[in-house]
């Protein structure tokens, strides 16, 4: 109710109550007086939202209007107590606790997301508030939010996207169709055609990068005895899924084609790894060892009209992403031609489709995550907001994809982000190739909306 302080603790000693909580009323509605005598109905609301302007009810809200009732109420009882007419304390008492009753209405809100609340996520890409609160409005994505923030049209007051980009139905700026097609707001036509990477030297595909040999060293230990994937990975079948993805591992000069492959096992690597600091060989040779995560009792399904879990059917980890949830499974079978909704055991029986859904997510954008292909062979361009909340350019920003909201945005180090960066510089040096800036995602606030596949729901 009311918080203790040194004034609460002076005012219960004066009154000598020996029920707190009784005296603790008394002295609010005491200390009251003050608060309606500043500014009555704000100040109220500061002190019963919890400080939180976003949550006071606007103008006109039958809630604000019922709170006014009982304000004035209470202004009159507090006066008449003045003028010594009559005792009200307990008129006061059941007046300001209707005034809390009112308020508990929005306090299912508090507390929800942010630093207030470990970092946690607004459910349906809601924007955080400074404070720890969910909502759609201004108070909630404009000044100081903490993720999942707006960055144009009726969500920010109409701010049109930098670059002529497109403005999609839910406030992300970008030139893909997930931001110009159905529900875009503004500048729809996407802004200028951009620059296509260029050619490739010498050409080739994925099988030119990385052979088979070099392929077996990367990934030492994925076929012994004691890894659940033994046989399962192969070479063959990840050449034949790579050169089926346009672009993947052919896009940009020879060491832009080098590092998105490194980059790729490397974050597979991690999402599969049998290894541990002390294994024979070190820790980074035993990616590829799972194919299927190892806690299995939870089920990953959740109520979707789209995407309906199939009875019985969990939808745990599986594959070298470890795509995860019943709507992952079944946007990467529809992109895939495969029902992974009523067969997702397929992700861990058939190698090629394995190896697919992991393509699929990384070449796939989920506004307002780009997607880690563009972002590995340096096609994406941060948005302002993006800036602001630290993710620029770099390996950094495909572990925020991937699990942000689990690893990023807390300080480090962090054992899964070190391990993800091992692989990563492993891969690299086999191949020749610089790791490029900004590794980890230690200062990166996580992107929020879009599908996880790892841990990240």
């Amino acid at each position: 109710m009311y918080k203790s302080s040194s004034k609460l603790r002076k005012c219960q000693q004066k009154l000598g109550r020996e029920d707190h909580s009784q005296a603790s009323v008394d002295c609010f509605v005491v200390d009251l007086q003050d608060v309606l005598e500043r500014s009555a109905f704000d100040n109220i609301c500061k002190v019963a939202f919890n400080h939180d302007p976003a949550l006071i009810p606007r103008p006109g809200h039958r809630r604000q209007r019922r709170s006014r009732q009982l304000l004035h109420r209470l202004r009159r009882a507090l006066s008449r107590k003045e003028t010594g007419k009559q005792p009200v304390f307990g008129e006061m008492k059941l007046l300001f606790l209707a005034i809390l009753s009112v308020a508990s209405s929005f306090s299912t809100l508090a507390q929800q997301c942010g630093r207030q609340a470990g970092e946690a996520l607004c459910p349906d890409g809601l924007c955080c508030s400074q404070y720890g609160y969910c909502g759609s409005t201004e108070d909630y994505c404009g000044k100081d939010c903490q993720s999942q923030c707006r960055e144009c049209g009726q969500q920010t007051g109409g701010v049109l996207c930098a670059g002529g980009l497109c403005c999609s139905r839910l406030g992300y700026c970008g030139s893909t169709p997930e931001y110009c097609g159905e529900g875009c707001q503004s500048q729809c036509d996407g802004g200028p055609t951009p620059t296509p990477p260029p050619p490739s030297p010498g050409g080739g595909g994925v099988d030119s990068i990385i052979t088979s040999s070099l392929f077996e060293q990367m990934l030492l230990h994925r076929n012994d005895p004691t890894c659940e994937g033994h046989g399962f990975y192969t070479y063959d079948a990840f050449v034949a899924v790579a050169n089926s993805f346009s672009g993947f591992g052919t896009t940009g000069d020879n060491d832009t084609r080098k590092r998105e492959i490194a980059a790729f096992l490397a974050q597979t690597s991690h999402e599969t790894t049998g290894g541990w600091p002390e294994a024979p060989d070190g820790p980074y040779a035993w990616g590829y060892c799972y194919v299927t995560e190892r806690n299995k009792t939870q089920d990953y399904c959740k109520p979707s009209s789209q995407w309906p879990c199939a009875p019985g059917k969990k939808y745990y980890g599986r594959g070298p992403i470890q795509i995860s949830y019943n709507y992952n499974y079944g946007q990467a079978g529809e992109a895939i031609g495969q029902d992974l909704l009523n067969n997702p055991d397929l992700v861990a029986a058939d190698a090629v489709v394995s190896f697919k859904t992991a393509l699929w997510f990384w070449m796939t954008p989920q506004p307002p995550k780009p997607s880690c292909h563009d972002v590995i062979t340096d096609q994406w361009t941060p948005s302002p907001a993006d800036q602001a909340a630290g993710r620029l350019p770099g390996y950094g920003v495909i572990t925020n994809i991937i699990n942000g909201g689990v690893e990023c945005g807390r300080g480090g180090p962090v054992r899964e982000v070190e391990d993800r960066i091992g692989f990563y510089k492993k891969y690299c040096d086999m191949l020749g190739v610089s790791y490029g800036d900004n590794l980890d995602c230690y200062s990166q606030k996580p992107f929020g909306f879009g599908s996880g596949f790892a841990a990240e729901s």
